[in-house]
């Protein structure tokens, strides 16, 4: 195994990231940008004296965002936390310890020492350490600190159980708990593609973060990334999804170049797109066929066209799908609040309705024209793609916290307004919407009784 220690090389398996996630320390009463919150107390218990902090502490091993957006991002007691037990060659798993205490008089001072250790099972070695003091803020308040170790399994490692554990002491007072947190390192096992609509697990990838998914749903169904229209003749989601996830898993990059060449047509596809958009090292024209040549080469070009950034201006329903994908790959937080921005934007529906409809002709070289055009359809997209997905847990639960601690004042009347737009009935489909620009019976595009889109409706009433 590599060396552990957090001063050494970027080679070692084991690096202690307190410089990328900082330590909290604080009481609940003054939570500031990000709350506080209890964590489940371990069945080891400290012994302190009367003044001390009752201490627990909690590790566990997960591919969730290293910002703990899950954890501090969402209202108390929605936190999800999603385990990862089995790791594979150039995988990277993160290890949380979760630290929390009862004060017992404020003003007190308080002392703890927080180490952790790391390795194969029965070779642990520390990895870090960090001692915290201060006096208590507030009686009875809760306290969380956040420590983090990243597995990366070379090829000198051996297969195996892994463990990453932390102690926790109480310095000032006496007593002290642990706990740990395991990853089995194993051999790749190539899964088969995913059956039925790959697209409802993709939705629901952030609540999986399991590789073996991504591989079977990037393996699985079309050609996702092709879409008729004016972004690039691509799906923005899908584009976006896969570039995030894949940067996220970039070890399966190896994997999917290596079975490239027995791979369907279909597969092979998607493959040198997705290499094209993920800045891989293109396939050497003998590998390809005359076709497979042609495609690379133009795929290339388009990667290389785009610019879009919807963090600086969302101008087109296009971007709010690069919104949505990137969600759906990580599970963060800064997506879906972007997202929500999107319900101040002042879209004349009406007149989109209209161009649509054909009522107003449209000049393709006025800009103003079809930035006002664009705005419409952009209102009409994120209305309907906001609603939909409300029932994903995650999602809702950031939508929430945002409400509550991170939307100005202007925001709030929007998503009050959107509620209202929820709850009157009046939100549609951008497909239904166009039906209807069309003059085209709306019925069609109206969910069948009993079918998903009409629970997902029902549990948002709810």
């Amino acid at each position: 195994m590599g060396n552990p220690n957090m001063k050494e090389s970027a080679k070692m398996n084991f690096r202690f990231l307190s410089a990328l996630l900082s330590m909290f320390f604080f009481a609940a009463c003054a939570m500031g940008a990000a709350p506080a919150k209890a964590v489940e107390a371990s069945e080891k218990s400290a012994a302190p004296g009367d003044n001390a902090c009752k201490l627990s502490v909690k590790v566990f091993s997960t591919r969730q965002d290293r910002e703990c957006d899950w954890w501090f991002r969402v209202p108390p007691n929605r936190a999800s936390i999603v385990s990862a037990s089995r790791g594979w060659l150039g995988d990277r798993i993160g290890f949380f310890c979760l630290v929390s205490g009862i004060a017992k008089r404020e003003g007190d001072d308080y002392e703890i020492k927080i180490s952790m250790r790391a390795g194969k099972k029965g070779e642990l070695k520390e990895i870090g350490s960090r001692t915290l003091k201060g006096k208590i803020g507030s009686p009875n308040a809760f306290y969380m600190a956040p420590f983090s170790a990243e597995l990366i399994f070379e090829p000198s490692d051996e297969f195996g159980e892994y463990v990453v554990e932390a102690e926790l002491e109480d310095l000032k007072n006496g007593g002290k708990v642990s706990d740990s947190a395991r990853c089995a390192y194993g051999e790749w096992e190539t899964p088969p593609p995913a059956d039925g609509k790959p697209e409802a697990t993709l939705a629901n990838f952030n609540g999986d973060f399991n590789p073996q998914t991504l591989y079977r749903l990037f393996m699985s169904g079309k050609n996702f990334f092709r879409q008729a229209g004016p972004w690039y003749g691509l799906n923005p989601a899908a584009y976006s999804f896969y570039r995030h996830a894949f940067s996220k898993n970039a070890f399966l990059l190896p994997i999917l170049r290596e079975d490239f060449k027995n791979s369907s047509p279909e597969q092979r596809e998607k493959i040198i797109m997705l290499f094209a958009f993920a800045g891989e090292k293109p396939f050497e024209i003998e590998e390809l066929s005359p076709d497979e040549v042609v495609l690379q080469t133009q795929t290339r070009k388009i990667a290389a066209k785009i610019k879009d950034d919807p963090y600086s201006e969302i101008s087109q329903p296009a971007h709010l799908d690069l919104l949505w994908g990137e969600f759906f790959a990580l599970g963060t937080y800064k997506p879906a609040r972007r997202l929500l921005d999107a319900l101040t934007l002042k879209g004349d529906r009406e007149f989109a309705r209209k161009a649509v409809s054909g009522e107003i002709k449209i000049d393709p070289s006025d800009a103003d024209v079809l930035k006002r055009m664009y705005s419409g359809l952009v209102c009409v997209a994120a209305d309907w793609s906001i609603a939909s997905n409300l029932k994903n847990e995650l999602f809702n639960s950031y939508v929430s916290w945002a409400y509550v601690n991170d939307v100005p004042a202007e925001l709030k009347a929007s998503f009050g307004d959107f509620l209202k737009r929820v709850k009157s009935g009046e939100i549609e489909s951008p497909s239904k919407f166009s039906k209807r620009a069309a003059g085209k019976s709306a019925r069609k595009d109206s969910p069948a009784k009993g079918s998903a889109a009409e629970k997902g409706g029902e549990e948002r009433k709810r």
